[in-house]
C-alpha cells in the first residue's frame, strides 16, 4: 500500500514540476549540496527543504538573486556519500522533489591483495566518515591505454587481461549513488613476470653448472636457485650467483658433487617474482679415489673400488683393455651400482696386463676418468729340492715354469737371519739354484720359490729343513751324596736344541744307566753306589738331527746319619738325638747349629757311643738349623738336619682402658721385637661362658709397644683380656711355630649415652626428655645446663634425675641454653648427650613506613632490651610483581630504643611485601608484615616508526623497569591510546591524519595510581602521492603533476637514466616538467618525490619514448661461398630505436656495360632467436656468375631506415657440362652420312653444344685433335698449333682452330667449317678437320691430317674463369692415299 502511495505522490510532483517554469539544479561536493533555482517568480516566496529521509525536513527560506530570478543556497555540514531528499516549494506549492547525493571521500589506503601474470586483485579501505556503494579502478601503463574496472559493491576488483611483468599505475575512486570521489593517490605495482625457460643445463665440474635460458615478457632481473638435501637430509635452497650473464651463466652450486639438484629459474619485476621454471640436474660426481687389488690369481682379478670421498652417483662404469704385445685392445665393459665396489674378472690369462678406466655416473653427468693397470699372477715353478744342508747353510734347486711369462724367480728362506740375504731374485732364468748361508744350527727353516711378473708373485712352492745342531758346552758333574750325581751343562752358544740325551757308564760290570729325553740343562742321577766313579755321555738333538757326543767322569760321596730328632724346646734350650748309621765306617759325628753358637761345631767320637746333645743359652723365639754329618778320614758324608724355634718370652706391662661403651683399649710391650711373629688376643665376658679370639696383631721388628681395640662389646659389662706372643718362621720345607705363656687383665665398659634427647620451650621454660641407651646398664642421670650471653657462658647448674625427663624454669627470652645429660652406671659415666635450646626473642613493635620515593622506602620500629634479648632483625622485601626478594640484617643496639632503616635500590612501580622479625642466632620471633608500593618511572626511548600520509607509528623500546601500562596522547586531537607494558607489539598507530603535517605525541607510564613524568616526540606524516599524467614522443616525455591533498612543499623529479632532475615548488594545482631530447623507444624511470618538511613520498613511474627509424645496420658483408651462392651478413643497428620487426635485402646485378642482368629482394621477419643474435646471415643462391652485384640491407621498426649497401663481383668458373648430359654423352661422333666423312687428310665430326653458361658466359671454343688420348698431353689452356705438331713428333695433341666465340652460330667461320643448327632441343655442329691447305700465315691452321692414322677429337670451351673439355671421341682413322 505504501508503494502505491509513493508512486502517486511522485507522479503528482512530476506533473506539477512539468507545469512549473522554474529550473532547479544541484551541485555537490563531499560535505555540501548547492541548490540553484533559475527563472524564479519575484512575486512568490520560495523555500528549500532537505533531509536524509522523507520526513522531518529542514527548511530554509530562499532570498536574493538577480532581479529575484535567480536563487542560490549551499547546504553545508553534510555527510560524504550520503543521499538526501531535496525539495523546493513556491508559495507553499512543491515545485521540486529529487534525491541528491554528496560526493564520497576517496579511499584511505589502496592495496594490491594478490597478483598473477595477467591479473591484479586490488582492494582499498574507505574513510569511516563516508558512505559509498562501490568503486572504480583505473590502470595505466606505459604501453597501453587506461583500463577501467568497476566494483558494483564491496571494496575489491579483479583486474584481468593484463600483461605479464608490466608496471601499472593504479588509481581508485569510490562511488556512491553514481557520484564519484576524488582520485586516490596513484599506487605503482606490477603483474607477476613470466618465468624464464631453461633450455640447457650442463655440468662443468664437481661444483659448477652452465645454465642457458630464454625469456619472454617484461622483467627486471633473473636469478637461479638450487634446492638439495643437506647432510642431515634437511632440504635447503640457496640462491646462485651467475658469472658471464648473457642468457647463460656459470654457477657454483651447493651440496655434494653429483647430488641431485632442483635448479629453478625466476624472473622479478618490482617486488614480484615469477613462478619457477624447474629442471633436475647434477654436477659432475667425484672421480673414484683408486682401485685396490683385493685378490687375484693366475686367471682372475678381484678389484675393490675406493669410492669418492663425498659424492653422489648412481653407478660405476669400468672399461677394461687387455695387453696384446705393444697394444691395448678392448676386452669388456662393466657397470656396477653405486653400492657395489667389487670387480670380478674370470678366465684371464696368467701374467697378463689389464688396463682399467673407471668413472662414476649420475643420471645426467659422468666424472673424470681414473685409469690404472693390474696384472694377473704368473704360474709357479715346479719340483723344489734340498740339495745340501750343513749347520749354517742350505742349497736348493727347482724346475722351470711350464707356461706363461715371468721376469725373474724369487727365492726366500723363513725365518730370515740378520746376515742371511733373503729374498734372492734370480734374473737368469736358466740358473735355477740358490744357496742360503749364515744360518743358525739346529733351526727349522722353510725355503720357498716363486715366479714374478712385475710385482705379482706366483703361488710359492716350499720345502722344510733342519740345520745340524751344535753339541752342549761346559759340562759339569757334582756329587750330591753317595747315591746321587748332579750333571749340568750350557746349551750350545750358537744354535737351537730341542732336548738332550744322557747315559752313564761305570768302571765295573754295573749295567749302563740310560735316561730319556732331557729338555733342560741339568739332570740328577740317583740310586748310585757311594764312592764309585761314573762317566756321563751327552748329545744335543733337534727333531731327528743330533750333534756329536761329549763325555765327563765323577765319584759319589760316602754314607751319612739317617735322621736327626728334637726332644725338647725351651725359651733358651734345645735337646736333640739321632740313630747310629748301619754298615758304614767313620771316625766322628760332627754337629753344627745355625745361627752359630759358641760351642758350634761339636765333634763327638764314634767310639764314645753318645747319640744325643743339648744346646743352651739360645735366643728366645729364634729359628735354628741343627745338622749332623759323619767324617771318615777328613771326608764328610751327606748332612742330616732339622729346624727348630725357641719359645718367645711373654708380653709385659699389659694394661686395659675403657673407650666408648662398645670398646676397650688394650696396651702391652715386648722385651725383644724380633722374638715373635705376631700376638694372639682373647677376651671373656663374665656374664657369658667361653672366650672370644681376636685377629692377630702383627709384630714389627723395630716396635716394642703395641695397642689394639676390642670392639662390639656390651655397655657396662666386665671383661678379662688375654695376650700371647707367637713366633712363626718359614724353614724352607714348611713353617715352624712357637708360643709364649698367656698374660691377662680385667676391665668394665662404659654405659651407653641417653637417646632421643629433645626439648620444648615456652615463654621462659624448657622441658627436657630422653630415652635410656639400648642394652645399657645405668643407675641414674646427671643433668647440667648453663646460659650463654655475648659469647660467655654462665656456671653449670647440676641436677640429678632418676627419671627420663626434667623441667628447667625461669629462663630469659633470646638467650641460648646448653644442656648435657649423662647416664651413670657404677663409676663409669656414659658419653654426654648435649642439646642447645635458644629461647625465641620477642618480635619488633610499632613498625611503620615514614617515607616513599621511586627507589626507596624508610621504616621505623621500637626495641625494649629489658623484656627480650635481640641480636638483629631480618628485614625481607619481596616484589609482588616479579618475585625478586632481598633480605637485609639490621643489628640491634640495646641503647637504641628506636630503630630506623632505609631500603634503597627498589624497582620503580613495584609493590613490595615487607617482613620483619627478631633474630638471636638461629632463633627468630614471629614476623611483622606490610605491603607498600614505590613510584613508577618512564625509561622507554621513543622513535619514529612506519609513517604514511594518513597515519603515523610511534615505536618505543622495551625497558627493564616495571609499570602497568603506557598512555600515548596525540596532542592535536587529544586522542589517547592505552598500551599494556607486556604487549609484545611495541608500536602505536594514529590514523586518519593529514598528509605532510607535523604532530606531537606525549607518553606517560602508569603503575597503580602512580604516573611518571611525560616524554614526547614530534613526527610528521608523509605527504600524499600526486597523480602524474604523461605525454610522450620519440624524443620527449612531459610529466604533469597534480597537487595531492594535504601539505606539500615541493616536488623533486629525477630521471634514473641520467636524463636530468628538477625541483619545483608545489604552489600550484598542476606542475608541468618536460624531459628531452631523449633516445627513441627507451624506457625511462622517473622518481617523483613529494616533499613536506623532513618527509617525502616517492612515486615511481616508467615511460617509454615512441619508436622511430633505427640506425643503419652494422658490419654489412657479402661473401661468395660457392659458385653462384653468397652469404650476406650484418649486425643489428647500434641504435634500434624500437623493436626491429624485419630486415629487407635487395640486390641488383649489372654486366660490364651497366645493363641490369639480375635483381631480387627478401624480407626477413625478426623472431625471438633472431632478436638475440649478434650477427645475422642470409644465403642467396642461383645468382649469375661474373656479374657485379649490389646488396642493400635496411632495418624496420615502425619506420624503415636508410639501407646500407655492399658491392661484389661474382667469380666465373670452369664451364660445366649441361645438367641434362653426362661426360660420356659429350663425346664428338664421327659423321656417318651426308657426304664423304673420312679422306686421307680430313675427318668430319658432329660436336654437341654440351657446355652451360651458368658459371660464366662461354667466351670461346676450340677443337682439339690428338693421336694419343692420354690427358697428360692437354693439361695447358692453350695447346700447340698444326704447324708445331708437324715439326715436333713429340706433340701428340694440338688445336685445329683459334679460340672461336661463335662456334655454334650459323654464321660461324671457325676453321672454314660447315655448320647448321639442328631442329629440336639439342644444338650441335658438324665440323670438318684438316680442310685448310695453306697454313703459312695462319696462327692456328686447320691443316691436313696424316693418312691411315688413328685420331681422337674433343671440344674445349672457355669462360673468363677457366676451361673445360668434352670427352674424347672414339678413334677415327683417316683414309689411305692410293
Amino acid at each position: 500500500m505504501f508503494f502505491y502511495s509513493a508512486i502517486c505522490l511522485w507522479l503528482c510532483v512530476f506533473i506539477h514540476l512539468a507545469q512549473s517554469q522554474e529550473n532547479v539544479s544541484i551541485d555537490s561536493s563531499e560535505n555540501e549540496l548547492t541548490v540553484n533555482v533559475t527563472g524564479a517568480d519575484s512575486s512568490k516566496q520560495y523555500r528549500l527543504g532537505y533531509a536524509t529521509g522523507t520526513e522531518n525536513l529542514t527548511w530554509i527560506d530562499l532570498v536574493g538573486g538577480d532581479a529575484f530570478t535567480y536563487l542560490h543556497y549551499t547546504i553545508i555540514g553534510l555527510s560524504p556519500g550520503a543521499t538526501y531528499l531535496v525539495k523546493v516549494e513556491k508559495s507553499g506549492t512543491e515545485i521540486y522533489s529529487q534525491p541528491a547525493t554528496t560526493n564520497p571521500l576517496p579511499p584511505v589506503i589502496v592495496k594490491v591483495k594478490e597478483a598473477g601474470t595477467d591479473y591484479l586483485t586490488i582492494t582499498w579501505e574507505t574513510d569511516t566518515k563516508s558512505i559509498q556503494d562501490g568503486g572504480q579502478v583505473f590502470l595505466s601503463s606505459n604501453e597501453s591505454q587506461v583500463q577501467q574496472f568497476t566494483a558494483m559493491s564491496g571494496k575489491q576488483v579483479n583486474a584481468t587481461n593484463l600483461r605479464p611483468g608490466v608496471q601499472y599505475s593504479i588509481i581508485v575512486v569510490t562511488v556512491s549513488n553514481g557520484k564519484t570521489s576524488k582520485e586516490s593517490g596513484a599506487k605503482i605495482d606490477n603483474t607477476v613476470p613470466l618465468p624464464p625457460t631453461l633450455t640447457s643445463v650442463q655440468a662443468v665440474d664437481t661444483k659448477t653448472l652452465m645454465v642457458v635460458w630464454k625469456t619472454e615478457g617484461g622483467h627486471d632481473d633473473i636469478f637461479l636457485t638450487a634446492t638439495y638435501n643437506d647432510t642431515n637430509n634437511a632440504q635447503q635452497t640457496e640462491k646462485l650467483t651467475c658469472r658471464m650473464l648473457i642468457h647463460l651463466c656459470l654457477v657454483d652450486v651447493p651440496g655434494i658433487p653429483g647430488q641431485k639438484l632442483l635448479i629453478q629459474a625466476y624472473t622479478t619485476k618490482g617486488l614480484r617474482q615469477s613462478v619457477p621454471h624447474s629442471t633436475l640436474h647434477s654436477t659432475k660426481p667425484q672421480t673414484v679415489l683408486g682401485l685396490l687389488d683385493n685378490s687375484s690369481s693366475t686367471s682372475h682379478l678381484h678389484l675393490t673400488i675406493l669410492p669418492p670421498t663425498y659424492s653422489y652417483f648412481n653407478l660405476y662404469n669400468i672399461e677394461v683393455l687387455k695387453e696384446n704385445g705393444s697394444e691395448l685392445l678392448f676386452d669388456q665393459n662393466i657397470s656396477l651400482s653405486h653400492d657395489e665396489t667389487d670387480i670380478f674378472l674370470w678366465n684371464l690369462t696368467a701374467g697378463t696386463l689389464y688396463n682399467f678406466s673407471v668413472t662414476t655416473r649420475t643420471i645426467w653427468e659422468e666424472s673424470d676418468i681414473y685409469s690404472t693397470e693390474f696384472v694377473t699372477y704368473p704360474n709357479s715353478p715346479e719340483q723344489l729340492q734340498i740339495k745340501e744342508v750343513t749347520n749354517s747353510s742350505v742349497t736348493l734347486t727347482w724346475m722351470p715354469v711350464t707356461s706363461g711369462g715371468l721376469d725373474y724367480y724369487q727365492c726366500s728362506i723363513s725365518p730370515r737371519e740378520t746376515n742371511t740375504q733373503s729374498p734372492v731374485e734370480q734374473d737368469n732364468l736358466q740358473i735355477r739354484q740358490v744357496t742360503f748361508s749364515n744360518l743358525v744350527p739346529g733351526k727349522n727353516y722353510t725355503v720357498a720359490v716363486r715366479a714374478a711378473k712385475q710385482k705379482k708373485l706366483s703361488p710359492q712352492i716350499t720345502a722344510e729343513l733342519l740345520t745340524v745342531p751344535n753339541p752342549p758346552e761346559m759340562v759339569n758333574i757334582t756329587p750330591i751324596s753317595g747315591r746321587e750325581l748332579d750333571v749340568d751343562w750350557s746349551p750350545p752358544s750358537n744354535g737351537i736344541v730341542d732336548y738332550y740325551t744322557l747315559y752313564l757308564t761305570a768302571d765295573h760290570t754295573h749295567p749302563i744307566n740310560v735316561t730319556e729325553k732331557v729338555y733342560i740343562s741339568y739332570h740328577r742321577f740317583t740310586s748310585l753306589h757311594p764312592g764309585e766313579t761314573y762317566t756321563v755321555h751327552i748329545r744335543s738333538h733337534v727333531a731327528n738331527m743330533m750333534s756329536s757326543e761329549v763325555t765327563q767322569s765323577a765319584m759319589t760321596n760316602p754314607s751319612s746319619v739317617a735322621e736327626l730328632y728334637v726332644d725338647h724346646v725351651g725359651t733358651n734350650t734345645v735337646n736333640i738325638s739321632w740313630p747310629r748309621p748301619n754298615g758304614s765306617t767313620f771316625d766322628t759325628f760332627q754337629i753344627a747349629i745355625d745361627p752359630p753358637h759358641a760351642q758350634s761345631p761339636i765333634s763327638i767320637p764314634e767310639s764314645s757311643d753318645i747319640l744325643q746333645y743339648t744346646f743352651s743359652n739360645l735366643t728366645p723365639g729364634q729359628l735354628y738349623k741343627i745338622s749332623i754329618t759323619t767324617v771318615n778320614k777328613g771326608t764328610q758324608s751327606d748332612q742330616a738336619s732339622v729346624h727348630v724355634i725357641t719359645e718367645p718370652l711373654p708380653v709385659e706391662d699389659l694394661n686395659v682402658t675403657s673407650g666408648d661403651p662398645h670398646s676397650i683399649n688394650v696396651e702391652w710391650r715386648t722385651v725383644d721385637p724380633k722374638q715373635q711373629h705376631h700376638f694372639n688376643l682373647q677376651y671373656h665376658d663374665w656374664l657369658d661362658s667361653g672366650n672370644t679370639s681376636l685377629p692377630m696383631v702383627l709384630a714389627l721388628h723395630d716396635k716394642f709397644e703395641y695397642e689394639t681395640h676390642i670392639l662390639n662389646l656390651r655397655p657396662g659389662h666386665h671383661y678379662s683380656v688375654y695376650v700371647q706372643a707367637k713366633q712363626v718362621v718359614d724353614a724352607g720345607n714348611g713353617s715352624l711355630v712357637a708360643y709364649s705363656s698367656w698374660q691377662s687383665v680385667n676391665k668394665t665398659t662404659k654405659p651407653n649415652k641417653v637417646m632421643d634427647l629433645t626439648y620444648t620451650s615456652s615463654h621462659n621454660d624448657i622441658t627436657l626428655t630422653w630415652l635410656p641407651g639400648n642394652d645399657s646398664i645405668q643407675d641414674s642421670y646427671f643433668v647440667w645446663y648453663r646460659a650463654r650471653l655475648h659469647g660467655d657462658y654462665s656456671q653449670w647448674k647440676k641436677n640429678i634425675s632418676d627419671n627420663t625427663h626434667i623441667v628447667l624454669s625461669s629462663l630469659f627470652p633470646g638467650l641460648l641454653y646448653e644442656m648435657v645429660v649423662f647416664a651413670v652406671s657404677h663409676s663409669e659415666m656414659s658419653p654426654p648427650s648435649v642439646v642447645s635450646a635458644l629461647m625465641p626473642p620477642l618480635p619488633p613493635s610499632s613498625v611503620e613506613i615514614t617515607s616513599i620515593t621511586n627507589s626507596s622506602l624508610s621504616l621505623r620500629w621500637t626495641y625494649n632490651s629489658n623484656t627480650t634479648y635481640i641480636e638483629s632483625w631480618n628485614l625481607t622485601y619481596t616484589s609482588l610483581t616479579d618475585g625478586m626478594s632481598n633480605t637485609v640484617n639490621v643489628q640491634a643496639n640495646s641503647s637504641d630504643s628506636t630503630v630506623r632503616y632505609n631500603i634503597t635500590g627498589l624497582t620503580s612501580g613495584h609493590t613490595y611485601n615487607i617482613t620483619i622479625y627478631s633474630i638471636v642466632q638461629k632463633s627468630v620471633s614471629k614476623s611483622v608484615n606490610l605491603n607498600v608500593s614505590v613510584q613508577p618511572e618512564i625509561k622507554t626511548v621513543l622513535s619514529e616508526g612506519n609513517v604514511g600520509s594518513k597515519n603515523i607509528t610511534v615505536l618505543y623500546t622495551d625497558t627493564d623497569n616495571y609499570f602497568e601500562y603506557y598512555l600515548f596522547e596525540l596532542v592535536a586531537t587529544s586522542t589517547i591510546v592505552k598500551k599494556n607494558k607486556t604487549d609484545p607489539d611495541r608500536s602505536v598507530v594514529f590514523s586518519g591524519l593529514e598528509g605532510g603535517t607535523q604532530y606531537s605525541i606525549k607518553v606517560t607510564a602508569v603503575s597503580g595510581d602512580q604516573s611518571s613524568s611525560p616524554t614526547s616526540i614530534q613526527i610528521r606524516t608523509v605527504p600524499e602521492l600526486p597523480y602524474v599524467g604523461r605525454e610522450k614522443t620519440a624524443n620527449y616525455i612531459k610529466l604533469t603533476i597534480h597537487r595531492p591533498s594535504g601539505n606539500v612543499d615541493s616536488y623533486r623529479v629525477t630521471c634514473s637514466q641520467s636524463c636530468g632532475s628538477e625541483t619545483r615548488p608545489a604552489n600550484q594545482t598542476t606542475v608541468v616538467i618536460e624531459f628531452g631530447p631523449l633516445n627513441p623507444y627507451t624506457d625511462y624511470q622517473f622518481e617523483i618525490e613529494a616533499i613536506a618538511g623532513d618527509k617525502h613520498s616517492s612515486l615511481f613511474i616508467s615511460s617509454r619514448t615512441e619508436e622511430t627509424a633505427p640506425s643503419a645496420v652494422q658490419n654489412l658483408n657479402v661473401v661468395e661461398i660457392s659458385p653462384r651462392t653468397v652469404n650476406v651478413s650484418w649486425s643489428p643497428p647500434r641504435n634500434p630505436n624500437g623493436i626491429i620487426r624485419s630486415y629487407r635485402i635487395t640486390y641488383t646485378a649489372v654486366d660490364e656495360f651497366g645493363h641490369i642482368m639480375d635483381q631480387g629482394e627478401k624480407d626477413i621477419g625478426v623472431t625471438t632467436e633472431l632478436m638475440a643474435a649478434q650477427l645475422i646471415r642470409e644465403k642467396f643462391t642461383d645468382l649469375k656468375a661474373g656479374l657485379k652485384y649490389t646488396f642493400k640491407v635496411s632495418a624496420r621498426t615502425v619506420i624503415e631506415n636508410i639501407p646500407e649497401k655492399f658491392e661484389i663481383v661474382l667469380r666465373t668458373y670452369n664451364p660445366p657440362i649441361k645438367d641434362s648430359l653426362t661426360l660420356s654423352q659429350t663425346k664428338p661422333k664421327q659423321l656417318t652420312s651426308g657426304g664423304q666423312t673420312v679422306t686421307p687428310s680430313t675427318i668430319t665430326a658432329n660436336f654437341t653444344n654440351a657446355f652451360s653458361d651458368k658459371y660464366g658466359s662461354i667466351q670461346a671454343y676450340t677443337v682439339i685433335i690428338a693421336t694419343d688420348p692420354d690427358e697428360e698431353h692437354i693439361k695447358t689452356s692453350t695447346l700447340p698449333d698444326w704447324k708445331a705438331a708437324q715439326i715436333n713428333p713429340n706433340i701428340k695433341a694440338y688445336q685445329t682452330i683459334r679460340n672461336c666465340s661463335d662456334f655454334f652460330q650459323l654464321t660461324s667461320s671457325c676453321g672454314r667449317a660447315r655448320s647448321k643448327r639442328s631442329v629440336g632441343d639439342k644444338n650441335f655442329k658438324v665440323f670438318e678437320i684438316g680442310v685448310e691447305a695453306d697454313c703459312n700465315n695462319v696462327l692456328y691452321c686447320n691443316g691436313p691430317l696424316k693418312q691411315n692414322t688413328k685420331y681422337y677429337v674433343r671440344l674445349r670451351a672457355y669462360t673468363a674463369g677457366g676451361y673445360a673439355d668434352t670427352a674424347y671421341s672414339d678413334p677415327i682413322i683417316t683414309g689411305i692415299l692410293f
